[in-house]
């Protein structure tokens, strides 16, 4: 199997290159917390020059205590070659009582998850760049789906357009790396009350002819629609193409949801790699 087709298949159905780079972060993180505690912004650089597995040049990590929790890596100055350059990585999060009182941040909080969350999408990046010499497609579609989040701010377009984000390949792929971060010592129902599995619930069960009459009520529709079928789906102008997408969306959805709920989650039990197909199509999702 190639190395990159392995993205989640590694031992408990989470990426050990991820989890590896993961606790260094986070490790690194705690190490200052004093500092941060105190500032309320921590910047980290080049603090995973001495990771050994990987290499990194020129990182910068920005962490900052806010009432939110919230990740991103600046993609657009990611540089990957043989190694990893210019990575940006910003993090929120909001440490607990019991935490600031112990000086520790817990992996318990949700930052844990959120870092592993943004670097399997580096990670990612970065072994389909060194095997393929290009990005996955949703990657592209990803790119082309923010600058008409960007261009238009009609109403019914923005909820849709986050819509169509939550269920690109990539974002779905990340979103269960962190779900397998977050689920150590936790049960089932713990899993159905994250957001991760609400999101997938939800997309499961929304209507393609409904978004579409939604969104048709937005001043730029027509603008919108054509953009959309351009740039994201390289297709010709048509609601039809539309549709299929967003059913797309749906049934992939539903796929993840009937593995989600039919996974035996246990305490100190990860997501199983047998319900997982092993190899990962990227060219399916090239619609």
């Amino acid at each position: 199997m190639i190395l990159y087709d392995r993205i989640l298949y590694e031992s408990k159905g989470s990426n050990d290159l991820v989890m590896s780079i993961t606790n260094h972060i986070f490790n690194k993180i705690n190490s200052n917390f004093g500092k941060l505690l105190l500032n309320k912004e921590l910047v980290l650089n080049n603090n995973l020059s001495d990771f050994k597995d990987v290499e990194f040049i020129n990182d910068k990590i920005t962490i900052r205590i806010t009432d939110n929790n919230y990740g991103s890596v600046n993609i657009s100055k990611l540089d990957i070659s043989d190694s990893i350059n210019n990575l940006i990585l910003n993090l929120n999060f909001s440490p607990t009582p019991t935490e600031i009182k112990s000086k520790e941040i817990y992996k318990t909080n949700t930052l844990y998850g959120v870092i592993s969350h943004e670097i399997l999408h580096v990670i990612e990046l970065y072994l389909t760049e060194l095997n393929d010499k290009k990005r996955a497609n949703s990657w592209n579609q990803g790119e082309k789906l923010q600058y008409l989040q960007n261009k238009y701010d009609d109403y019914n377009w923005t909820n849709i357009s986050y819509i169509i984000y939550l269920s690109l390949p990539h974002e779905m792929r990340a979103s269960i790396q962190q779900l397998n971060t977050d689920m150590k010592d936790k049960d089932i129902n713990f899993v159905k009350n994250t957001k991760i599995y609400k999101d997938v619930q939800l997309l499961s069960n929304i209507k393609s002819h409904v978004l579409l009459n939604d969104l048709k009520k937005d001043y730029n529709y027509l603008n919108i629609l054509n953009d959309f079928n351009k740039l994201v789906l390289n297709k010709n102008n048509s609601e039809y193409n539309f549709i299929k997408y967003i059913d797309d969306i749906i049934l992939r959805n539903k796929k993840m949801l009937k593995k989600l709920n039919k996974i035996p989650f246990n305490k100190n039990e990860f997501i199983s790699e047998d319900y997982f197909d092993h190899i990962i199509k990227y060219d399916d999702f090239n619609l």
